[in-house]
């Protein structure tokens, strides 16, 4: 058992596919899926397999998800849509725009 209940909910891609997904417990769910059908308003932001989008839409749609997210794990709506974290391979989440490297002695 993990810490990764409905109140830590860490995002990741994983692939070969790729696809954004959501650490529930043991598993990943698969927003990538899951946001057609039960989050269609923010569903491209999560077409492309990254976090890209989301991370550019800002704090008010991050909230938005994030209270879906916890919604549908307490309700039970994304059963179908987890996939064990064993079986997938985790992705780049996102693209590293640039790289600053702080040296202090």
């Amino acid at each position: 058992m993990t810490d990764f209940g409905v109140y830590t909910l860490p995002f990741c891609s994983f692939g070969p596919e790729p696809h954004v997904g959501v650490g529930v417990r043991e598993d990943i769910l698969d927003l990538t899926l899951a946001s057609v059908r039960l989050l269609s308003a923010h569903a491209g932001l999560f077409e492309e397999g990254n976090l890209d989008r989301f991370l550019a839409a800002g704090p008010g749609v991050w909230a938005e998800v994030r209270a879906a997210l916890a919604s549908w794990i307490a309700e039970g709506s994304a059963e179908e849509f987890l996939i064990p974290a064993e079986v997938v391979d985790l992705r780049l989440p996102f693209t590293v725009a640039d790289y600053v490297d702080f040296y202090a002695s």
